[in-house]
């Protein structure tokens, strides 16, 4: 069972390698002038940069100012027709540089079972030996706020302006629109990343035979792809805000609200007092909030989506490349000052390896590529990572993995069996923070009559 497992592993890492945003190689004379003016070209990537947050302007007008930069940037978009946003693109390509669109296939990832929760779109262009050539983002809705058309142009110019050793620049090739009487899309053209995702440096320790040589081989370079990623993150995180804050309003609120979903969930503290005592819970969960929420931390740039399969690492060249980084966007003004807290990257980094690697790697292989990648931080950030500021957005990720994942009872396999693997590991962490419960006769779940009282502690 267990080779199976893997084997479908192996599927789900393989095939989700080909629904990511990518980076191109350096390349000369790109010929984007074919779609639009190189004026035109040059103020879209003006624009993106000024939609950057205005610190200045009152929330009216800051938002008046970015609606009139969506519109200025959309006007200078090339618009593309067809029956559907596919033909749109084929046309959108032929443009480009693929005067015989015969030679190339076009696959969309919402073919397969790894599209993603996102309404924006992606495509993959490959040659007809299967290699990987381009990637089209299709982004819905350009001209509205929510939109992320402009925030990944945006956030590829800060990577260019960041210029991170060994962290591979991206160049967008060309920009786009399409509209098809009920929806507008904004069309982005990429090039590939060199190297693999770091999910598949993950996927080859699993695959390979317990105890092996090229198991072990394969956990050496799964190694050094995991410290690329913390030395990558640390310089990207080294710019710092000029000020001092405390962990963002946002996230105490969030912490508090899933705290109060849990105590108000009868089947998640049917779970957990099976484990441990529920007051004893609130109260540590509440501590844990207390403690990080007086400590002075630096606003940072950050990724903002930093799980495994939106970073390739080139094990030849020691590159990391970041992909899928439109919330980078909002981790920067436009005068360059730093708004968010990078720290909530590393957590993505280890909560996404837990997971995928749950039932693949053994205790051992997950503790070692964690150390790897977080000493690797930590001796190129600049700073110190206080523990309570770690345990603090931990916590707060395994209260929303037992939220999230609660569900998982009423769920067919394979989905099933995933999400109950997530909500248990979320339990087991819990299980090592806290004494054991003790049962007494009258049961072991949380009586109807105690649920007010742990609310209300969560409350506080």
């Amino acid at each position: 069972m267990k080779y199976v497992a893997n084997i479908l592993f192996s599927f789900v890492i393989l095939f989700n390698y080909t629904v990511c945003a990518t980076l191109p190689e350096p390349r000369k004379n790109l010929p984007v002038t074919c779609l639009v003016s190189k004026s035109s070209y040059q103020e879209i990537i003006v624009c993106a940069k000024e939609c950057r947050k205005n610190p200045c302007l009152s929330p009216q007008d800051e938002e008046k100012r970015l609606l009139e930069l969506l519109v200025r940037a959309n006007n200078c978009l090339q618009s593309y027709n067809g029956n559907t946003l596919e033909d749109a693109i084929k046309a959108f390509l032929k443009d480009f540089e693929f005067s015989d669109l015969s030679q190339f296939i076009l696959v969309d990832s919402r073919q397969t079972d790894l599209g993603g929760k996102s309404s924006d779109r992606v495509f993959l262009i490959k040659d007809q030996n299967g290699n990987f050539k381009y990637v089209v983002k299709a982004f819905r809705n350009p001209r509205q706020l929510s939109s992320k058309f402009l925030p990944e142009i945006s956030s590829l110019a800060i990577l260019q302006e960041l210029s991170i050793p060994n962290v591979g620049l991206i160049e967008p090739l060309a920009f786009a629109s399409y509209n098809d009487g009920d929806k507008e899309w904004g069309l982005l053209l990429e090039s590939v990343a060199p190297g693999k995702r770091l999910d598949q440096y993950a996927l080859q320790v699993a695959n390979a035979k317990p105890n092996s040589k090229l198991r072990s081989d394969y956990l050496e370079t799964a190694q050094k792809a995991f410290a690329r990623i913390g030395v990558s993150l640390a310089k990207l995180h080294k710019r710092k805000s000029s000020y001092e804050v405390s962990i963002p309003s946002e996230y105490l609120t969030k912490f508090d609200e899933k705290l109060g979903e849990i105590v108000n969930n009868e089947l998640i503290t049917s779970k957990l007092s099976e484990h441990f005592s529920l007051q004893e819970f609130v109260s540590y969960v509440n501590s844990v909030k207390q403690e990080a929420s007086v400590i002075p931390i630096t606003y940072s740039y950050w990724h903002g989506d930093a799980h495994l399969g939106n970073m390739f690492y080139d094990e030849a060249t020691d590159q990391l490349t970041f992909v899928d980084i439109a919330k980078m966007h909002y981790s920067v003004d436009m005068n360059g000052e730093p708004l968010a807290d990078g720290t909530l990257d590393l957590l993505k980094v280890e909560e996404n390896l837990l997971r995928i690697s749950l039932g693949h790697l053994t205790r051992d292989e997950i503790e070692l590529l964690l150390t790897t990648f977080y000493q690797a931080y930590e001796n190129h950030a600049e700073r110190h990572l206080d523990p309570r500021h770690l345990l603090f957005y931990k916590t707060y990720r395994k209260l929303s993995r037992l939220v999230s994942y609660s569900c998982y009872h009423d769920e067919q396999e394979p989905a099933r069996s995933i999400n109950k693997a997530v909500f248990d590991s979320a339990v087991d962490y819990f299980k090592t923070k806290l004494p054991p419960q003790v049962f007494s006769e009258s049961g072991r779940g949380l009586p109807h009559s105690q649920r007010a009282v742990f609310a209300s502690l969560a409350a506080r």
